[in-house]
């Protein structure tokens, strides 16, 4: 089933972080054969995208909504760029959590971020900054989250 969802992130660099407003949308223009699953995983999104949840509350936040419907459907390239759209938040966001000594919430970030774009130089940054070695992995009660 074709479907479209036109919405739009505005990212405002003020000084080196990013102002985000929530009632903005990600910018998802979104046809694909994989039907309803991808389409309501784009939804929800839009919404955690709106409350302001880039990359929290675990399992229910825009980036990982964006990650599980990529893994749905690869080829939806606006889910794609999206995703690389909220890339420098999640970022922001992980160092933010650093910068406060919630290294746990930073890691999960991280390991979000190392899902979304994978080998990322940004993420082994982020690693020696946490003093985590080797690879993050996500919890597995993350939306999209694999059993083996």
């Amino acid at each position: 089933m074709d479907y479209a969802i036109t919405a739009f992130l505005l990212v405002t660099l003020a000084a080196s972080a990013p102002a985000l407003r929530a009632q903005d949308q990600l910018r998802i223009d979104s046809p694909s054969a994989s039907g309803e699953s991808t389409r309501s995983l784009v939804v929800q999104a839009n919404a955690a995208f709106r409350r302001g949840d880039f990359v929290a509350p675990a399992g229910n936040n825009a980036l990982e909504l964006l990650v599980a419907a990529r893994d749905l459907d690869p080829s939806d390239g606006s889910v794609q760029v999206a995703i690389l759209e909220l890339f420098p938040v999640a970022l922001r966001l992980a160092d933010a959590q650093v910068a406060a000594g919630h290294r746990a919430e930073a890691a999960r970030i991280a390991a979000l971020i190392d899902r979304a774009v994978p080998n990322s130089t940004t993420v082994a940054k982020l690693r020696r900054d946490l003093h985590v070695p080797g690879e993050v992995t996500l919890a597995s009660n993350s939306v999209g989250a694999q059993t083996p």
